[in-house]
């Protein structure tokens, strides 16, 4: 029989109950790569130290008439993008406008959006990117998801660094920065890349090997006053939060498929 227990109501909560909207990414904070580095809208650097784990990736097509968003179309996972081009062809020439350059722009725009998430503290992030830098670290960062659950299976989520590397502009011949995920380390969410996995119950923490005996108070020192257990502070530190366990890189001998390293 099922243990009754009364619902804090934070898991049955969301703003549309009340009359509010959560935004188009669902109340997480936008952010954007901006010459060298990541920021978030309200201005916050993300910097290489800070870890997200990578939760999931979406392909969404803007339709923006005089800088208003009046259309939002998300095509799906696996799917080509519609031609872009025809898209803004088709579109009446009274609903362009122009780019950064001052160029005639039309009112369609591929965005992508790839899904962060803090594992220390929940906090969500959505990075946004229309530029052809940003595609290849997404593009980067989505080969080296679909190699490793080839071997480790699809619960697999790589955890990452916003960080940035040297991107070549042929036509313009330079060299510029562009985004890079750079993974640090992997975890498992569940059975499926879209889950989280059961809290597991915490260890119990080892006892010391030995516990060194507090000095002898001095004769003329009085001795010390118990402290009251409702202030007396804890003995045990709190469990750390964990996402999911850590997932080992395959090994070269898996890479390639069981043959011999030949070298």
């Amino acid at each position: 029989m099922d243990q009754e227990y009364e619902s804090d109501g934070l898991s049955d909560f969301d703003l549309e109950q009340i009359g509010m909207r959560t935004g188009a990414f669902g109340g997480a904070r936008l952010l954007k790569y901006v010459t060298d580095h990541f920021v978030t809208r309200e201005g916050e650097v993300i910097g290489p130290e800070r870890e997200l784990a990578a939760l999931g990736l979406k392909k969404v097509i803007q339709k923006f008439v005089g800088q208003r968003l009046v259309d939002t179309i998300v095509v799906a996972d696996g799917e080509k993008v519609p031609d872009i081009a025809a898209m803004n062809e088709q579109a009446p020439r009274e609903q362009w406008g122009a780019d950064f350059q001052g160029n005639p722009a039309g009112p369609y725009t591929l965005v992508l959006v790839l899904k962060l998430l803090d594992p220390t503290n929940m906090e969500r992030f959505a990075f946004i990117t229309s530029s052809k830098g940003g595609a290849i670290g997404v593009g980067d960062l989505s080969d080296k998801v679909k190699i490793m659950r080839r071997f480790r299976g699809p619960g697999v989520v790589p955890v990452v660094s916003c960080s940035t590397t040297a991107f070549r502009i042929a036509r313009l011949n330079v060299t510029r920065k562009r985004p890079d995920f750079r993974v640090v380390r992997w975890i498992t969410l569940g059975d499926s890349g879209g889950s989280l996995s059961a809290p597991k119950s915490p260890k119990p923490l080892a006892a010391p090997a030995s516990v060194e005996k507090p000095a002898t108070p001095k004769p003329a020192e009085p001795p010390a006053k118990p402290v009251p257990e409702a202030f007396a502070p804890a003995t045990l530190a709190p469990a750390p939060v964990t996402l999911g366990p850590s997932v080992e890189p395959p090994t070269l001998a898996e890479e390639m498929g069981g043959d011999a390293v030949p070298f």
